[in-house]
């Protein structure tokens, strides 16, 4: 039997806070999740959450070829290699939020954020955390917590001066003893589970758990959809009074070789916009909204989706099948399914710069930039998200061009 993992996230700002500073990753293809809880004055925790989350991927996906060599089922020797790798990942956001902090404030700057990460790799999930967000494993209903909370507070009941009941009503309860960005670096708790078929995996920030108990989890995990679960728990954690940045990310282990059913009512292709790059820091509802604005194209084998110097006026996300993109009469490389083409369109409806031609009868999704700037107009969210991560596109073009 051969397990996946899906995730789902839903993040709100609360009731009290005008800001959301939470920031969360959502990378199939590298199977890698994470949540963060940025803090500093102003913008400044927003930025230092997206900075870990960007990090953290960016570290990982340099290391794809190599854990794709190992295989399902990795040994031991790898998964010590595995967890060293995540180390050093989570080290690298913890410098970059520190260089950024010094960079906008100086030495008296204040920035950083905690982080929780899970990283799948065949049979394996790595964790790392930092902070008092948190990571519970959901297995047969019931919620065990697999992180120990960064806290003056967790430091008084491991010494004996509280019980962690008295915990719940201490004064200080958010005073954290570990942050990325704080130091250039910083302490990380390392683990690695066996995944077992039916697990799951909650990544929450404060302002869930504060309000909800692990009881609480288990239950709604259990009992429901993994993008409907973090939906509900966000609602509960509201209906509570909201006092802080609330964050949720469902991660659920399937049997790959089982067919995935959505339940009636999901707009269609969520699995594939889940999977691009463009649309990673999307909840759910928002990744149903750009579905319902996409259109299906069907093309056989070697069939042109656009040539070089054509105008383009959408771009489009590979649901099925292959596409090769041709410069200059040479094929430069090729896109499967999840993959995004002709984005910049979205910028400016330049004319291509490239072509792109079908090797396999393939589907694609086809976003206008019509609708598009539609979407970013109407969801300030949704826009802030995606743009985001157009700027790290245009910033990786950049930096290859040099």
């Amino acid at each position: 039997m051969s397990l996946r993992l899906r995730a789902w996230a839903s993040s709100d700002a609360g009731k009290v806070r005008r800001h959301n500073q939470d920031s969360f990753l959502i990378d199939p293809r590298l199977g890698l999740f994470a949540v963060a809880d940025g803090m500093g004055g102003g913008s400044r925790g927003e930025v230092a959450s997206a900075l870990a989350c960007n990090a953290i991927q960016e570290a990982i996906s340099e290391l794809r070829r190599d854990v794709e060599n190992m295989g399902s089922h990795p040994v031991d020797a790898d998964v010590e290699r595995l967890v060293l790798w995540l180390e050093i990942a989570v080290l690298r956001g913890c410098k970059e939020v520190h260089d950024a902090s010094r960079a906008l404030a100086g030495e008296s700057g204040r920035m950083g954020t905690t982080l929780d990460v899970v990283w799948a790799v065949g049979d394996r999930v790595l964790t790392a955390h930092v902070g008092d967000s948190r990571i519970y494993r959901v297995r047969d209903g019931h919620a065990e917590r697999l992180t120990e909370d960064h806290t003056m507070i967790q430091e008084k009941i491991n010494r004996g001066l509280l019980t962690p009941e008295e915990a719940l009503t201490a004064r200080g309860r958010s005073v954290i003893t570990r942050a990325l960005g704080v130091q250039a670096r910083v302490q990380v708790d390392l683990g690695h589970h066996k995944i077992v078929d039916g697990d799951r995996y909650l990544l929450c920030s404060d302002g869930l758990y504060r309000d909800l108990g692990p009881d609480t989890f288990g239950q709604i995990l259990k009992s429901t959809h993994g993008a409907t679960s973090a939906e509900i728990l966000v609602s509960m954690a509201n209906a509570k009074g909201g006092g802080d940045n609330i964050t949720a990310l469902v991660i659920e282990a399937v049997d790959e070789d089982e067919e995935s059913v959505q339940p009636h009512g999901f707009a269609p292709h969520i699995r594939t916009l889940r999977a691009c790059d463009l649309f990673s820091y999307c909840t759910w509802n928002e990744l149903a909204r750009v579905a319902e604005c996409c259109r299906v194209k069907e093309l056989p084998p070697q069939a042109w989706v656009f040539k070089e110097d054509q105008p383009g006026r959408e771009c489009f996300i590979i649901d099925k099948g292959t596409v090769e993109v041709i410069k200059d009469g040479t094929v430069r490389y090729t896109l499967g399914p999840g993959r995004i083409f002709g984005e910049m369109s979205f910028i400016d409806v330049p004319r291509r710069t490239a072509s792109v031609r079908t090797i396999v009868p393939t589907r694609l999704l086809m976003l206008s930039r019509r609708d598009f700037l539609q979407l970013v107009r109407s969801d300030a969210n949704l826009g802030s998200k995606v743009q985001w991560q157009m700027l790290r596109q245009l910033a990786r073009i950049l930096r290859s061009a040099k």
